[in-house]
């Protein structure tokens, strides 16, 4: 059993465990894994996040699938065990992991974390989510493919935000999605220019 204070290297271990083809490593892992996430939430999620952005092989994508699974679109998720301050800490370092370069799968794990959690969050909790990903997604130094996931995750975000809110946004929003449907070079950008749309 790992600390509270989570080692970036026993937690890439427990990963790798995760992914064993061997069904007893695997269920070890997965016991242990569950035994952290009870006793230890707040230092497992920040684990699983400096383990994705300093492992850009399979390790990064594990560790971005297990935070994708604790940050769902309810309340019930591992992330609202987390202290307010972690919760806080936590949708910074995701949202800046989401705004640069990284494996295309964990970019879409990212995006599905920031959607998950800006469904429930970004009207009164997370209110420098929307303008984030807006100018993000808008700027002209953004990476195409950084850009792909931010809008990915605008369009997975979109459908649970108020008439309201999402108003101030509308024009930013479909300046960035023609800019996208623009860019023939970069069919994922097309892609999910056409998420929002849809």
């Amino acid at each position: 059993t790992m600390s509270q204070d989570l080692d970036p290297v026993a937690l890439s271990g427990l990963l790798m465990d995760l992914m064993a083809p061997d069904n007893d490593r695997r269920r070890r892992a997965e016991a242990s894994f569950s035994e952290q996430a009870e006793r230890h939430p707040n230092s497992l999620l920040q684990g699983l996040l400096v383990v994705l952005q300093s492992d850009a092989g399979p390790v990064g994508v594990m560790a971005a699938a297990m935070l994708r699974r604790a940050t769902g679109k309810t309340r019930q998720t591992l992330f609202y065990s987390c202290a307010p301050v972690t919760q806080v800490q936590l949708k910074a370092g995701i949202l800046r992991a989401l705004c640069s370069e990284r494996p295309p799968a964990v970019g879409r794990l990212l995006a599905a974390c920031v959607a998950g959690l800006g469904g429930l969050q970004c009207e009164g909790e997370w209110e420098e989510l929307l303008p984030a990903l807006v100018q993000s997604a808008g700027a002209a130094e953004t990476p195409p493919a950084v850009r792909a996931h931010v809008i990915s995750a605008l369009a997975q975000l979109v459908p649970y935000v108020s008439e309201a809110t999402l108003n101030p946004f509308l024009d930013p929003i479909r300046s960035v999605v023609q800019a996208a449907l623009a860019c023939h070079d970069h069919p994922h950008l097309q892609g999910g220019a056409v998420e929002i749309l849809s």
